[in-house]
């Protein structure tokens, strides 16, 4: 289906049946339209519509239709009905999340909420099942700025923690995550560093202390501690976070696997962040910076974007070669450095190439001429693929 509902059609009163009055999927007034597809769903006016259709409707429209339409046998059925909706609440946890790690908080709006709807409907209110639909609906609504709707959300969703203290360590990880976000959004940074670092021990247990998913908490403390002026801790921390995607990205290079597409926007965004805090940064460290812009090279290879692949792999060269120049050691072994720290952007450009030998040859003798200039200035001769080298 394309990103435009069909035409609604309004509602007439004499041809409705009598009960409740319809209400806006999204906003709750009263409603003049009706899906003209399941004819069960309802919004205020085409604005609403043709968001609840691009944030989730389109995917859902026909699933809502025996769980909306109320018969005998429907009553008879009601078991397959709460599996019906069970899988209505999957779908729309994994479009919300997915609009999420995009950026686009308008458009996870919709699912976020209906997923709290249904997940009402399924576990009753006030239960900690409804914690995961409150966390998704808060995180949209911090994308939007809409700190006091957060605020409530939160509230409830620690009430529903607090009332089940076997609550797992993922949900106390999000929760404290969400938190920390809302107290960073009103300035309340002390706050905020409180409820990261109790977000990295409950992630830490729940998925390691080099997963990915606890590396964001060490990315998201580092920015309240850039607000505080702190930069020797905000240089450590993102060390941190730099080591760790940059051995999950080699590993999945290593073992062909692909990454998660709908982690790379927001992987990407803290990257850059990273790098622009360290080519900014007086003491700039040129290792930290080829390595985070490998990471970024890594990632959208996975990704099959070479366009950015060889600006960020030129990047990194750039640093690995102002690295090496800072060794006070014999020309010699600045050689051996310098060809050993290129051999992972070579292994990029080969990748590129399609295994093509001759390109591969090219390229790797470009990469040599390009550093023995950059370390020595002067002319050298290096026979590549040789065992000797005559340095001079």
């Amino acid at each position: 289906m394309g990103g435009k509902p069909k035409v609604s059609s309004k509602i007439i009163p004499l041809a409705s049946p009598k009960g409740p009055e319809k209400l806006c999927e999204l906003c709750q007034r009263v409603a003049r339209l009706q899906c003209t597809e399941c004819r069960v769903t309802f919004y205020c006016d085409e604005e609403h519509q043709q968001a609840d259709w691009v944030g989730i409707h389109r995917r859902i429209c026909q699933l809502l239709v025996p769980i909306r339409t109320q018969t005998f046998l429907s009553l008879q059925r009601a078991g397959q009905i709460v599996t019906q909706q069970k899988k209505l609440i999957e779908i729309c946890r994994s479009v919300a999340q997915q609009r999420l790690s995009e950026g686009k908080h308008q458009e996870a709006l919709p699912a976020a909420q209906f997923c709290l709807r249904c997940s009402i409907d399924v576990h009753g209110p006030n239960t900690v099942q409804l914690v995961p639909a409150y966390l998704l609906l808060a995180e949209a609504n911090i994308g939007l700025g809409n700190v006091s709707r957060v605020a409530e959300l939160l509230s409830q969703a620690e009430w529903s923690v607090s009332k089940s203290p076997d609550c797992g360590h993922a949900v106390h990880h999000r929760l404290h995550r969400s938190l920390g976000r809302l107290h960073m959004a009103t300035g309340n940074l002390e706050q905020a560093l409180l409820h990261f670092a109790n977000d990295i021990y409950f992630a830490s247990e729940a998925f390691g202390l080099d997963s990915t998913i606890t590396c964001r908490g060490y990315f998201l403390m580092a920015d309240a501690f850039a607000k505080q002026g702190k930069t020797p801790i905000v240089r450590s921390l993102y060390s941190e976070v730099t080591q760790i995607w940059h051995c999950h990205l080699t590993n999945l290079l290593e073992n062909h696997n692909q990454s998660d597409k709908a982690q790379q926007v927001e992987v990407d965004d803290m990257l850059r962040t990273m790098l622009e805090f360290e080519q900014k940064d007086p003491r700039k460290d040129p290792a930290q910076v080829a390595r985070v812009a490998h990471c970024l090279a890594m990632m959208w290879l996975l990704a099959g974007d070479s366009r950015k692949v060889n600006h960020l792999t030129t990047l990194g060269i750039k640093g690995w070669f102002d690295t090496v120049t800072q060794f006070p050691i014999s020309s010699l072994c600045r050689l051996k450095i310098g060809l050993s720290l290129i051999g992972e952007v070579v292994k990029i450009r080969w990748e590129l190439v399609a295994g093509d030998e001759t390109v591969s040859t090219l390229l790797t003798s470009t990469l040599v001429s390009s550093l023995r200039t950059k370390l020595f200035g002067r002319r050298m001769f290096v026979s590549v693929g040789s065992n000797s080298s005559d340095v001079t």
